[in-house]
């Protein structure tokens, strides 16, 4: 794994095929732990956007959230009162209980 990739799982892959469009990971400030994930449905990449295709879906972020995302790994979890991506990202030292927010 490389630090300027963002890669998928086959099931984050999935639910974005569901969408016919690409998923938006942005970092911006905020949240417990001082930085937090957005995610958004975007129905295509911008000029701007770093694009990421894999298992035939595409994830989208801009360079300044690459800095703090690059070579994590993007998945979708299904449990029993919410169903969300997920950032498993290494480069994050804290994170909050729920997951959404972290610091480097």
């Amino acid at each position: 794994m490389t630090s300027d990739t963002l890669y998928l799982t086959p099931k984050a892959a999935q639910k974005i095929a569901e969408t016919d469009g690409v998923l938006r990971v942005q970092v911006k400030g905020g949240g417990c732990s001082g930085m937090r994930y957005v995610f958004t449905m975007e129905p295509k990449a911008s000029e701007k956007d770093v694009l990421f295709t894999q298992h035939n879906s595409s994830v989208i972020t801009d360079p300044l959230s690459l800095h703090f995302i690059g070579g994590s790994t993007i998945d979708y979890q299904e449990e029993m009162m919410s169903s969300h991506f997920v950032i498993i990202n290494p480069k994050a030292s804290n994170s909050c209980g729920c997951g959404d927010s972290f610091s480097v």
